[in-house]
């Protein structure tokens, strides 16, 4: 990484930040002036700064040089071939939408057909969480707020969180409402505002 540095390219892509050391490094690297994109293991965007924390990362220096966090999950792709409007089981419905089902959302869900191999999905697609680096967030970073506080602060901010994100690819007819079940955990599925 060091001898990379040396180069001096404009954007540096590392593969995933496993351990402090690579996260020392590609902190080192951004206070140089590159670009440093990388990729963590994390459940969200918000639990990326906790996450570079445990590796060693000072929370100013996480504060100062953090321009954005994404996070992503694929979810199986409505078939587009046997595309039906569709109401989920109510258990579902109940779940993620405990004050009721907003009356403008949209259900589908493929009846299956040879496209799809009569599984009604076909393709995937990724509902995205984005995290800007607001400056609310970054002074929130430097004084050490847990991730209850930044996740918060990035509400505040305009945090459009994945779960919100996945339902608009719902009401679209992108995606089935049960696969918020296998993207998001448990505590997520509610809405967050």
């Amino acid at each position: 990484m060091r001898a990379f540095v040396r180069e001096d390219p404009d954007v540096i892509l590392l593969g995933e930040i496993r351990d402090g050391e690579t996260a020392l490094e590609a902190l080192r690297a951004s206070q140089t002036g590159h670009l440093v994109l990388s990729t963590l293991h994390c459940n969200d965007t918000v639990d990326a700064v906790q996450r570079l924390v445990d590796l060693g990362m000072h929370r100013n220096s996480i504060g100062s040089e953090l321009l954005a966090v994404f996070s992503q999950r694929l979810a199986r792709r409505v078939c587009e071939g046997c595309r039906a409007p569709a109401t989920p089981p109510q258990a579902i419905l109940d779940e993620i939408f405990p004050d009721g089902v907003p009356s403008t959302m949209h259900f589908f869900a493929g009846t299956g057909c040879e496209h799809c191999r009569g599984t009604g999905c076909y393709g995937r697609i990724a509902a995205i969480e984005y995290l800007p680096a607001s400056p609310a967030l970054r002074q929130a970073i430097a004084r050490g707020a847990t991730v209850d506080e930044l996740r918060a602060v990035a509400l505040e901010a305009g945090l459009l969180p994945l779960r919100d994100h996945a339902l608009m690819l719902v009401d679209e007819g992108l995606i089935p409402l049960g696969e918020l079940r296998t993207m998001l955990p448990p505590e997520r599925l509610a809405p967050e505002r």
